[in-house]
């Protein structure tokens, strides 16, 4: 009886080294992530040039998306490029100069959301 049951387990022992060693042969696809970008006013190729027109709120909602935008790509910009300025502790007059641009072009695009 004891043999038996050696035997047994011997046998199930071998059968699973079997299963394990042949899933490890399995290949292994690695997929990329594909990020996309929704913009929701963007028709792309099914663009119809009457769709819209006599809307008010559509325009005004469109006009309030594209300056939302632009004021978060601006922050963006100024702070990344504030953090890569100061990484060294000093500022030339190249770097201050396009400090300020980055400063004016956040304001500007602050201005234009705030404007209606």
């Amino acid at each position: 009886m004891k043999k038996l049951g050696l035997l047994i387990l011997a046998i199930l022992m071998i059968l699973g080294a079997f299963i394990v060693a042949s899933s490890a042969q399995s290949p292994i696809y690695r997929r990329p992530v594909i990020i996309r970008h929704y913009d929701p006013f963007w028709r792309g190729t099914l663009w119809d040039p009457y769709w819209g027109v006599r809307d008010p709120f559509y325009w005004d909602m469109r006009r309030e998306y594209y300056d939302k935008r632009a004021v978060s790509d601006a922050q963006r910009k100024l702070a990344k490029d504030r953090e890569k300025f100061y990484a060294d502790g000093y500022l030339d007059p190249k770097e201050a100069e396009k400090l300020a641009k980055d400063q004016r072009d956040y304001d500007k695009a602050v201005e234009r959301l705030n404007k209606y």
